[in-house]
């Protein structure tokens, strides 16, 4: 065989690994998003910004090996690679990648739900630091002398009445 042939073969393995990567890369994606529950709009938005940028990636790659030459075996490799990646690596794949995935995210969220709690409950104490200051406030501003006056003279003329009643 010519060395021209090999180069052909050597592209069209290279496209089928490239599809393979390409159909992981997703299906990591997915687990990422599954794990993380986002919304189903976050999760068209992703889906959109992956394929485009796996579009361009793919057309980048192929410019570049194949001197911008489009060549029809190059699309069968990319979409064999992809088609026998999802059939036989990717669900073995995508376990592996849940379990992996999985420890830091149940580790973040459960330091997060206690530092969450801890600041829940600084935030609460500061709510009542705030309302009792509010009311040291409010009562500041009122007069001292004329509360304490009030409430001595009543308490004087409640004596006063007492000693009144007695005579």
């Amino acid at each position: 065989m010519s060395i021209y042939i090999y180069n052909e073969i050597w592209l069209f393995v290279r496209a089928f690994a490239g599809g393979a990567v390409l159909i992981l890369c997703y299906s990591l994606l997915q687990e990422i998003r599954r794990l993380i529950f986002c919304s189903p709009a976050a999760g068209g938005i992703l889906d959109l910004l992956y394929w485009v940028c796996a579009g361009l990636l793919v057309f980048a790659g192929i410019y570049r090996i194949n001197q911008g030459i489009l060549r029809s075996f190059l699309f069968l490799g990319i979409i064999s690679g992809a088609f026998l990646t999802y059939l036989t690596i990717k669900p073995l794949f995508e376990k592996i990648c849940y379990i992996i995935l999985e420890v830091p995210v149940r580790f973040v969220k459960k330091t997060s739900k206690k530092y969450i709690n801890w600041l829940l409950f600084f935030c609460k104490r500061c709510k009542i630091l705030v309302k009792q200051s509010a009311n040291q406030y409010k009562n500041s501003t009122r007069n001292h002398l004329q509360m304490r006056r009030g409430r001595k003279f009543g308490k004087i003329r409640e004596k006063t009445k007492k000693k009144d009643n007695r005579v």
